[in-house]
């Protein structure tokens, strides 16, 4: 376990281990459907941050499995932010 600086709760850390970083190749993965959301988060000041991951591709891997006997998937993805800010928290110009 690890603590989280900002609240000092314990937060769970994966153990997973591979057995060579070498051999993580896989199976580019073609995505049949897909449905990339916003996640809103309205903060305390007025202001909306938004945040949508964008996945770039999904590979499984060979021969690599976790506890639970299922495949191993790595996603390559990138994160989108949005921000929307009412004007009395602008800078005045």
């Amino acid at each position: 376990m690890t603590k989280n600086t900002e609240t000092e709760k314990d937060i769970p850390v994966p153990k997973q281990r591979f057995s060579d970083p070498i051999l993580l190749d896989g199976e580019l993965m073609d995505i049949e459907k897909h449905n990339e959301q916003w996640s809103e988060f309205t903060l305390k000041d007025g202001a909306t941050i938004r945040i949508k991951p964008v996945v770039i591709e999904i590979r499984k891997l060979r021969n690599q499995f976790n506890q639970s006997g299922e495949p191993v998937y790595l996603v390559k993805s990138a994160v989108v932010t949005d921000a929307k800010v009412p004007d009395s928290l602008r800078k005045k110009r």
